[in-house]
């Protein structure tokens, strides 16, 4: 996977995409202290970020294959 700014990208060739969202609650001093987070490493900075609040955050990450895009490299 390469960065949708990536110089030499072709969007002929993309199959799928890697999707990463930060959840944050809604209250804080949900937690003793402040709660780091990473996101995965494909995202820069891929170090721990340790926020000055006490929120509860958790990054989900998915991945979405483009059936169309993905079949029709398959049989080209």
């Amino acid at each position: 996977y390469v960065a949708i700014d990536e110089e030499n990208l072709d969007p002929d060739r993309i199959v799928s995409v890697r999707l990463s969202v930060l959840a944050r609650s809604l209250n804080n001093y949900l937690t003793t202290e402040p709660s780091p987070y990473t996101f995965p490493p494909w995202i820069t900075p891929s170090t721990p970020t340790t926020p000055t609040d006490r929120h509860l955050r958790k990054v989900f990450t998915t991945t979405i294959t483009l059936r169309n895009k993905a079949l029709r490299n398959k049989a080209g």
